[in-house]
């Protein structure tokens, strides 16, 4: 989140600088600005997409939840 207000806030001087200064380093600075704040909010969107879990089981059932394969093998012969 503060990556996020950090990006929105050098967004707001660089274009404030390209405003008061047309020249093309003020231009590739808003553009670098932009794109920093828009991958920031991106990323932030996928992590928080990866990091939900939802699981549904029948009354009476437990549900397992593990971050790889799970082995229900009873060790019975």
């Amino acid at each position: 989140m503060f990556s996020i207000v950090l990006y929105t806030l050098s967004l707001i001087g660089s274009l404030i600088w390209l405003y008061k200064s047309q020249d093309f380093e003020p231009a590739i600075t808003a553009m670098l600005a932009l794109a920093s704040l828009t991958s920031s909010i991106a990323a932030k969107r996928k992590i928080d997409g990866l990091t939900s879990q939802d699981q549904k089981v029948s009354k009476g059932a437990i549900g397992v939840q593990a971050g790889r394969d799970v082995n229900m093998n009873t060790n019975k012969e």
